[in-house]
């Protein structure tokens, strides 16, 4: 007998998985079978590296994986450069004629091997696929279009590859009542408020058939941190002999860093910390397209740099404090009730930033943790931290940063919506 079956895609890294595990995890409770599919070779390493995502993903038998062939990989490509030319050579009927078939030969291939892995074993042929924002970028349409194509009583989940918040202003804008109704729909879009919606009215994303559905962000519920909030950690600041344990949270080069500004960053923070602590251990949580680093080159001579590939929610609990290199990790870290300290040279210009938000809003705005801009600040940060002269409450951060998070604990209730209003019904 088949059952349901949500196939989720990855593009590039670890980060899309991480969004929507919450959703994962509801779904499997509701007898949902789960496909991953990667598309690229690096989403693939990149969960492969993740130590917690694969005990997760191992442990349950339900979930199953699937990767893209190269010829898979070419097509999508070919595809892609295909849209990209389309608007540029008019109306031409013959263009138009060609432009058809050959998207048609694409669409085919492209979708044919991955039909023989996830083909008629669902219920209606109606599948809950999930992929990240960006597919719905206008020059990716080859992506998109193909798939909507292929898998026409699918139900379409396009969800952020992090939970960032890229308009703050956003967070004083009223939601929906909890009483609307989320209209039937092919595709929808899952934001954590109405002010990340702005992000992508920039009119380079297709946003005309998509339902903009406010959930909030699932990782940031009561529900999800509490698995990883069962682990109190007694401070070592008292105690001279026990080593000092402080989570870095890195941005790697091209995340809005460049090599230089990644090395001041660096050196900066291992200069502070040395010369505070005489016995600690930095733990530098990457981030996920973050490869080979500075910190790699200076881990080699200093034994007191170690690596983790656990998830910060978990992390946190087990440190002192945080360092957060410009990360919206920092939210995480206030939930879990850790002192952080967002950490951002004031010299440092923003590299293909798609946000509003900038270094050291979430702290100055709403509360959310320190801020630094430069060596002296910073080490202020570090001596206030030290000195237990800072308490991290929910309770005292900005109203509105509160009902943003509070969204976050009724995310199933509005997931449920658009599955009722779909005629799915799992409980």
């Amino acid at each position: 007998m088949n059952k349901r079956k949500s196939l989720v895609f990855l593009n590039s890294s670890a980060s899309e998985l991480d969004w929507i595990l919450p959703i994962i995890e509801y779904l499997l409770n509701n007898s949902v079978n789960i496909e991953i599919i990667y598309r690229t070779e690096a989403a693939n390493k990149s969960v492969r590296s993740n130590d917690s995502l694969n005990r997760y993903l191992e442990s349950h038998a339900q979930i199953k994986y699937f990767k893209l062939g190269w010829i898979a990989r070419v097509i999508n490509l070919l595809g892609f450069y295909l849209y990209r030319i389309k608007p540029m050579l008019g109306n031409s009927k013959i263009f138009n004629y060609c432009f058809n078939i050959l998207d048609r030969i694409l669409n085919y291939i492209y979708t044919g091997n991955l039909s023989k892995s996830v083909t008629n074993d669902t219920i209606n042929d109606q599948y809950l696929i999930f992929s990240e924002i960006p597919n719905l970028k206008k020059s990716l349409g080859s992506q998109r279009i193909w798939m909507e194509r292929s898998f026409k009583q699918s139900i379409f989940f396009y969800c952020p590859h992090s939970p960032m918040i890229h308009h703050l202003s956003g967070l004083k804008s009223a939601y929906p009542c909890d009483n609307y109704i989320i209209p039937k729909s092919s595709s929808y879009i899952l934001l954590g408020g109405p002010g990340d919606l702005k992000a992508y009215e920039n009119g380079h994303y297709e946003l005309s058939r998509v339902v903009p559905v406010y959930i909030g962000h699932p990782k940031y519920s009561d529900k999800w941190i509490s698995f990883f909030n069962e682990t109190s950690h007694v401070s070592n600041f008292n105690n001279s002999n026990n080593v000092v344990k402080i989570l870095i949270i890195s941005r790697g080069v091209g995340c809005s860093l460049t090599q230089d500004q990644q090395k001041s960053l660096v050196s900066l923070t291992i200069k502070v910390i040395h010369e505070s602590f005489s016995n600690y251990q930095l733990i530098i949580k990457k981030h996920p397209r973050e490869r080979e680093s500075y910190w790699d080159i200076v881990a080699r001579q200093n034994p007191s740099i170690y690596f983790t590939k656990e998830p910060i929610s978990k992390m946190a609990c087990t440190v002192d404090f945080s360092v957060a290199f410009w990360s919206s990790s920092v939210v995480e870290c206030c939930i879990l009730g850790m002192p952080v300290i967002e950490f951002f040279l004031s010299t440092h210009l923003l590299l293909g930033a798609v946000t509003s938000q900038q270094p050291g809003d979430l702290s100055k705005k709403f509360g959310l943790g320190l801020f630094a801009d430069n060596e002296d600040d910073f080490r202020l940060a570090v001596d206030k931290i030290t000195n237990q002269d800072c308490k991290v409450s929910l309770e005292t951060i900005h109203p509105s940063f509160q009902i943003f998070l509070k969204r976050a604990n009724k995310w199933e209730i509005y997931f449920e919506k658009i599955l009722n209003s779909n005629n799915i019904f799992l409980k």
